[in-house]
């Protein structure tokens, strides 16, 4: 009996398990500077937090969670609940409390994709966004631009990889978790 529940809970630890996979975001693109940066969200303002790209590789990038049944982006910033989603809102890259009204898939090719296009993606500086911090001063944002791309911005993918999250990272997290 102890056997059958030990392997109920193996199976619903596993199904948990394989819902959401740990990921990190980079940049694909022709451009030497920016090709291979991970993919980073700060804080922008309440409910907030906008994508910007990392400089010359050195940055590998937030780990998220990547929930392969309803195709969602999300993280867990301070530990806060709810999640945080990755969406995109008036063309900008972000994590807010709200779930994407679109399709956002990874294809079998690993690319980030919005509405089954992983094109559209442009790092923009701050002639195309005054973002509230000022951080596009110094660092690239993420944007989505479908049509009527500003000609300073350069075109990039995104490349979804999977990680290995370390278990002193993990036990850290999980023990934060209690104190909330």
């Amino acid at each position: 009996m102890a056997l059958l529940h030990f392997l109920a809970i193996l199976a619903t630890f596993t199904s948990l398990a394989a819902a959401s996979v740990p990921v990190t975001l980079h940049a694909v693109t022709g451009n030497p500077y920016l090709s291979h940066v991970g993919l980073y969200a700060l804080h922008e303002g309440a409910g907030t937090s906008y994508f910007f790209l990392g400089s010359r590789g050195d940055y590998k990038g937030d780990i998220l969670h990547y929930d392969r049944a309803n195709g969602s982006f999300h993280t867990d910033f301070a530990l806060s609940t709810p999640p945080y989603y990755l969406t995109v809102l008036d063309h900008v890259v972000q994590f807010t409390e709200s779930r994407p009204d679109f399709g956002i898939s990874v294809t079998p090719m690993g690319l980030f994709s919005i509405a089954g296009s992983t094109k559209n993606f442009f790092a923009c500086k701050e002639d195309v966004i005054r973002d509230p911090f000022g951080y596009s001063r110094s660092h690239y944002v993420a944007m989505y631009f479908p049509a009527e791309v500003p000609v300073s911005c350069v075109p990039f993918s995104i490349r979804v990889k999977s990680v290995t999250v370390p278990v002193e990272e993990q036990q850290v997290l999980r023990r934060a978790r209690r104190q909330f």
